[in-house]
């Protein structure tokens, strides 16, 4: 069995007093098969200046209007099938709110569970 893969899309409005902490704790996870997107509601802070100086690696979608959680997520859900990544029954996309701090192994012990449960 492949090693389950993890699309992880967080949606930002005006997040930089959230985000630093949101994406260290998401570099600090003991499970490493995972990517992250950015789908940006056109934050007027300095929100994307904060990811273009830190986090170069992090793809992100601007839109030019706030587009609301729901919308903007799926903005993120179809990317992945736009660049035909790899989607199958070991892959899971799991979405966020930028002030959300994971512990360590919070992807690690939910992909356990996850995949301990076959329904």
């Amino acid at each position: 069995m492949d090693k389950p893969y993890v699309f992880i899309n967080i949606v930002t409005y005006n997040s930089l007093p959230y985000l630093e902490f949101c994406l260290a704790s998401l570099k600090e996870q003991t499970f490493k098969n995972f990517s992250t997107l950015i789908i940006d509601n056109a934050s007027s802070d300095k929100t994307l200046e904060f990811l273009a100086a830190n986090y170069q690696e992090i793809p992100i979608i601007k839109n030019s209007s706030n587009l609301g959680f729901a919308q903007a997520h799926n903005q993120g859900i179809r990317r992945i099938y736009d660049l035909r990544l790899p989607i199958d029954d070991n892959s899971y996309v799991l979405i966020l709110n930028p002030d959300i701090i994971f512990t360590h192994p919070y992807l690690e012990e939910a992909i356990k569970i996850i995949e301990s449960e076959p329904k």
